[in-house]
């Protein structure tokens, strides 16, 4: 059987909880919101494996000079 202080208390926790679950459900939506309005454009730097070659990329034998291939 629950006393009547114990019941005080965790009403007082259930309390704390619901506002805490509301605060998260608001920042839920404003970022549910914000990701709706983004520009869904993709950036510069986001390839795909079909964008970018082997043959784009830069080889070294091993041969040589390091600081020249560097270059």
């Amino acid at each position: 059987m629950v006393n009547q202080a114990e019941l005080t208390a965790l009403l007082d926790e259930l309390k704390k909880i619901n506002a805490r679950l509301d605060k998260l459900e608001e920042v839920t939506a404003t970022l549910q919101q914000e990701l709706h309005n983004r520009d869904l454009t993709p950036h510069i730097r986001n390839h795909t494996v079909d964008e970018i070659k082997p043959d784009d990329l830069p080889t070294f034998e091993g041969d040589g000079d390091l600081k020249t291939n560097l270059d």
